[in-house]
């Protein structure tokens, strides 16, 4: 996914036993070696259809198609309102968990930095480890409304997420940093 430019195998079929979220990553980078069932294909491009989490993916999915196969009207048709749903539900959201990086990620990567806010950056830069990792859940608050956990220790994910949030604000949305901090 780093190079889209290298070729791309023929991927799983689309009925594979796999969540329709990484159907949609591995359409959106090839979408000549996978086929999606009309059903998939519409719900990734729907605007209205998911919330909270599965938003996220969606919007993750969009981009990395935006991405692979350049802008397109229906791209951009979607993006647009699914990136602005995923900022309210970040807004709303008490939760600290994963999906705090991942949104304002997701964000970002969509090319929408106007939507985040400060106070979100901040937390993200307050809650990185003194390792340099970013926990999967703050305070024991994890999945689930008022789910606690106090044994996650899958670092990684959480940690490219915010690492890579912090870097489009600092290489790619520079100006968002000086309208915000300066």
């Amino acid at each position: 996914m780093a190079v889209p430019t290298t070729p791309v195998p023929l991927l799983f079929g689309a009925n594979a036993p796999v969540g329709f979220e990484l159907r949609w990553d591995a359409y959106a980078t090839a979408p000549d070696r996978l086929q999606l069932t009309p059903a998939d294909r519409s719900d990734m491009f729907s605007t209205t259809k998911y919330v909270w989490g599965m938003r996220d993916h969606q919007l993750l999915a969009l981009d990395i198609y935006r991405q692979f196969n350049g802008p397109s009207p229906e791209v951009d048709r979607t993006i647009g309102p699914v990136s602005e749903g995923v900022a309210r539900d970040a807004f709303w959201d008490f939760r600290v968990n994963d999906a705090y990086y991942q949104r304002s990620a997701f964000v970002l990567g969509a090319g929408r930095p106007e939507l985040i806010r400060s106070r979100w950056v901040e937390r993200i830069l307050d809650h990185q480890q003194p390792d340099g990792h970013w926990d999967f859940c703050w305070h024991g608050w994890c999945r689930g409304v008022l789910e606690f956990s106090l044994n996650e220790t899958d670092y990684g994910h959480s940690t490219v997420q915010a690492a890579w949030a912090l870097y489009m604000l600092k290489y790619r949305y520079s100006d968002w940093i000086d309208q915000h901090y300066r």
